[in-house]
């Protein structure tokens, strides 16, 4: 199981995670280039307590609001069931270890491994409104 990692909120190394991330310019479902936000993957913080810099993921805008608007289970209804192996925060964890060394292209492959894994029917409703 993972738990949330300790509060480093606003650190050097939280700011640099996330123009990384932003430099990517993709979301990690979806692919798509426009629109993208940063998502915090949450588990017991509450809306007003973000989780930990590296639980988070790119998303496109319209992604991020329904899996803001779902709760948790939402990540296994798109393929990334919470305390599995392919418990999103996994992914977060793994996409984070490249921010170091800026690895684009290990960041990259994260991002189209879980593209590969995603739910596409579920985020192609997402993305037209359905959902």
């Amino acid at each position: 199981m993972i738990h949330n990692l300790p509060n480093e909120r606003w650190s050097a190394d939280e700011k640099r995670h996330f123009a990384f991330l932003h430099s990517l310019g993709r979301c990690a479902l979806t692919r798509r280039t426009d629109g993208i936000e940063l998502a915090h993957i949450r588990m017991f913080t509450g809306m007003a307590l973000k989780p930990n810099w590296r639980h988070v993921l790119p998303l496109h805008h319209t992604v991020h609001a329904a899996q803001e608007r779902a709760g948790a289970d939402w990540w296994g209804d798109v393929g990334f069931e919470l305390d599995t192996p392919q418990d999103p925060r996994h992914w977060a964890v793994l996409l984070a270890s490249f921010t170091v060394n800026r690895d684009r292209e290990g960041a990259e492959d994260v991002l189209m491994r879980m593209f590969r894994r995603s739910n596409k029917s579920m985020l192609r409703e997402i993305m037209m409104g359905a959902r």
